[in-house]
């Protein structure tokens, strides 16, 4: 089991282009759950929109699949 919250260390960093400077970072919240939802992303627009909340999803084994 891997640690959740904040003990995890768990970071986002999102760079655009060749930049060496991130242009969005999230640290993980203190909260507990299954799956974290960082950010959405409008491809058109270039539009990150923060979210970073943490939820219980009902099959953790099958996220990202």
């Amino acid at each position: 089991m891997f640690p959740v919250g904040k003990a995890s260390g768990a970071k986002v960093e999102v760079y655009l282009g060749n930049s060496s400077v991130a242009a969005y970072v999230a640290y993980v919240p203190d909260d507990p759950g299954t799956l974290w939802t960082v950010f959405s992303y409008d491809s058109v627009t270039g539009i990150i929109t923060p979210i970073n909340d943490v939820t219980y999803h009902s099959s953790p084994s099958s996220i990202g699949q």
